[in-house]
């Protein structure tokens, strides 16, 4: 009897820890996919079957990848991001379409602004190139990001935070990114260089180099010297033609990208990142000067658009790398779609270092996409935490094969180019400068224009600081 009483006490002591291990199991329920018991590091929730309206424009895209959804899944990434979305849409019991009828941002623009003024609530979300929507939401049409954080945790590592950061104005935040936002990857600006001709000339596997944080400007410049031929009809003939190899094919833009990359802002941007002008910095002068005389005024160089008449049918940059007449390319990650017919192999580099103590920054071309609330929005949860799902999915299956279709346009299957998109291009620092989307006072196009005419910054300095704070108050009001 005592035996039965004393088994009975102990029966009484576990109950509770037992319910408590019940209970546990059932928040790990709801933290995961229906029918699964893994625990999510994302807010679950059965939103009820709601269906997220998401407003995109396709029609005009330049490069890149800008697709949330996928009808047919015809490639490995568009397959990749079918999943995805068949995944996250069972999680929570919501479906996501994307309005792409409009086919101009201008259109969209003026469909936002009917609906801001109207106070109708007819998306949920806006995916569209970043400098249009900027211009909206400093004239009130945009929401807060700040409204998603109940939700989110834009530290997690599926989102981008510096995307924000870059671009909040008067402290406040508008646009977002997360690993969803493949066009925000596909801006990123890198270095492609044709491997086959590396190995021709006897240069060293760059690819390690830069995994190794050796990758700055000097090996640049030293590499692409080497990789420079002066040929004419008759031989050697001493000036920049149609006959030469170049060791550089890019644009007009590689300046500011490299500035960028370097850690040079260009502006200042105080703590709710309003813009200031105040000179040239004497090491941002210096990083100018190098780029200016060993890149764009180098005969080693094919700079468009000031050197598109050098070969006959105008070719672009493009077009001399991809015929094999460059050994090094730079563009956005989402250019290298250009490549997909070349008949060399060629592999990723991340934009170089000014010094080799650097940490790599990636500087964002100015119409990378990012993400955009409603401002008549009155329910900002369902969307945050269907958006935290989508990105948080998207790092688990759609980023690895991202990152497999990039390396997937090469002839070779190269291990390197993975290792450097994966662990230098997409960890690194990502730069997105206000003066790349807004160009106060043309101050971005100057210093391009003034390195193509071999020009010093000093005089450019001193009238801006004149002008500049202007410029910005009419683009963005008054300073807060």
């Amino acid at each position: 009897m005592k035996r039965i009483i004393a088994l009975f006490l102990v029966l009484l002591m576990l109950l509770p820890m037992m319910f408590a291990c019940k209970k546990d199991d059932e928040s790990k329920e709801t933290n995961g996919t229906v029918g699964e018991s893994e625990e999510l590091p994302v807010v679950v929730e059965d939103l009820g079957g709601k269906e997220f309206n998401v407003l995109n424009v396709t029609s005009e895209l330049e490069y890149g990848y800008a697709n949330l959804t996928e009808e047919n899944s015809d490639t490995v990434l568009s397959d990749a991001v079918f999943n995805r979305n068949l995944v996250v849409n069972e999680r929570l019991n919501a479906t996501m379409t994307v309005d792409d009828t409009l086919t101009t941002i201008t259109q969209a623009k003026e469909r936002i602004l009917s609906l801001s003024m109207s106070g109708e609530n007819e998306y949920d979300l806006y995916y569209l190139n970043s400098p249009h929507m900027m211009q909206l939401a400093v004239q009130g049409h945009v929401a807060e990001v700040d409204n998603l954080t109940d939700v989110i945790d834009f530290d997690d590592e599926w989102w981008e935070p510096e995307a924000t950061g870059n671009t909040m104005i008067n402290g406040v935040g508008y646009g977002f990114v997360g690993q969803a936002a493949l066009h925000f990857y596909d801006s990123l600006y890198i270095i492609a260089y044709n491997t086959d001709r590396a190995q021709e000339l006897d240069i060293p596997n760059l690819a390690e180099i830069a995994l190794d944080g050796d990758w700055t400007l000097e090996k640049l410049k030293q590499y692409t010297i080497i990789g420079h031929e002066d040929n004419g009809p008759n031989g050697t003939n001493g000036i920049k033609d149609e006959y030469d190899r170049f060791g550089m094919a890019t644009n007009m833009y590689f300046i500011s990208t490299v500035l960028l990359s370097a850690g040079e802002e260009i502006v200042e941007y105080d703590s709710n990142n309003y813009p200031s002008f105040n000179g040239f910095s004497d090491r941002m002068i210096e990083i100018y000067e190098f780029v200016r005389d060993n890149f764009y005024v180098s005969q080693q160089s094919f700079m468009a658009n000031t050197d598109k008449t050098l070969i006959t049918g105008q070719p672009n940059h493009h077009d001399i790398f991809t015929s094999g007449k460059s050994l090094f390319y730079a563009e956005p990650v989402g250019s290298l779609e250009k490549l997909r017919t070349v008949e060399f192999d060629y592999c990723v580099l991340p934009s170089p270092k000014w010094d080799a103590e650097d940490e790599y920054i990636t500087s964002v071309a100015q119409h990378a996409r990012m993400f955009f609330l409603p401002n008549q929005t009155s329910d900002f949860r369902p969307i945050a935490i269907y958006l935290d799902n989508l990105n948080y999915q998207s790092m688990v299956d759609v980023t690895p094969t991202y990152i497999e279709d990039v390396v997937s346009l090469q002839r070779l299957n190269n291990v390197l180019s993975y290792n450097v998109m994966q662990d230098i291009i997409l960890k690194s620092e990502k730069e997105v400068s206000l003066l790349f989307m807004y160009d106060w006072a043309s101050l971005n196009t100057t210093i391009q224009n003034y390195a193509c005419q071999n020009k010093g910054l000093g005089a450019l300095s001193i009238s801006l600081q004149r002008t500049f704070a202007g410029v910005v108050k009419d683009t963005l009001g008054e300073k807060k």
